[in-house]
């Protein structure tokens, strides 16, 4: 058995949440004053080699998280910040109405769009963790400059995808 203590104020206990796997993990929250600790114990859980090359080991096992970040309040400001950066488009809708334009189902018009940007807008940049939502770049600046970090290429394929009349969904996950 393994166990991990975190040790924060208590004003912070409202907004502190502790994501755990379905099993294997188990806490224990105590008060020291004006002082919180939470212990996360985990029991059979196989610790996983750290091989370079490969996806982070939370994309596949069980793991344990602790946050005060209000995960809420970012999703809705990058959401706006790409909605607003997608419907500045011109370019890119004029791309899309291009790529898609004898194509009759909706799948062949994500498929046709996916595959542009993935072949023509390479992965480069900060990401938005470091830079902020101030600096997510216009789709038609991404697809000019035939680059743009994750959340550039999502405002990219929003605004093509939008052009095309698909209904877009987002889903925005940790990069790390």
């Amino acid at each position: 058995q393994s166990v991990v203590e975190f040790k924060y104020p208590a004003a912070m206990e409202k907004d502190l949440e502790v994501v755990l796997p379905e099993s294997g993990f188990t806490t224990k929250r105590q008060q020291h004053g004006d002082r919180m600790s939470v212990q996360v114990f985990s029991s059979n859980v196989p610790m996983m080699p750290d091989e370079p090359g490969t996806p982070p080991g939370t994309f596949f096992a069980p793991y344990a998280g602790i946050s005060a970040v209000k995960y809420q309040d970012i999703y809705e400001s990058v959401s706006r910040a790409v909605i607003e950066n997608a419907q500045k488009s011109t370019e890119a809708r004029a791309l899309a109405h291009k790529l898609t334009a004898s194509i009759p189902d909706d799948a062949g018009k994500i498929k046709a769009i996916r595959d542009y940007v993935v072949k023509n807008i390479r992965a480069a940049g900060l990401e938005i963790d470091v830079l902020g939502v101030k600096y997510i770049t216009p789709a038609d600046v991404t697809l000019r400059e035939n680059y743009g970090n994750s959340v550039d290429r999502a405002v990219l394929l929003y605004a093509m995808l939008d052009a095309a009349g698909i209904k877009n969904i987002r889903i925005f996950l940790p990069s790390d």
